[in-house]
């Protein structure tokens, strides 16, 4: 199940959206922080940012790595997911 985060400045509101569930947060100070995070192929280097996501495969931008499909492979080198671990880029 993937989710998605979007933002209403018009009526500063934030809803999330993880499959048939609807969320409203309403933001304060206009500040919002995302956790999210990077995985890198440990054979090829490619990162795999969830807040990008990888849109030629399908993959929506703000899909966290657990909701990337298991059978979704490195278009680099071509490993699957057992194969990339989480890193914290600067």
């Amino acid at each position: 199940m993937s989710g998605h985060v979007f933002l209403s400045s018009e009526s500063g509101l934030l809803c999330c959206q993880r499959g048939d569930q609807v969320s409203f947060a309403p933001l304060s100070d206009g500040l919002l922080e995302f956790n999210v995070k990077k995985w890198q192929c440990i054979v090829c280097g490619l990162i795999y940012d969830e807040a990008e996501g990888w849109p030629d495969d399908g993959i929506e931008p703000g899909t966290v790595w657990e909701d990337v499909p298991e059978d979704w492979m490195c278009p680099e080198c071509g490993v699957g997911k057992e194969d990339f671990e989480m890193v914290e880029i600067d």
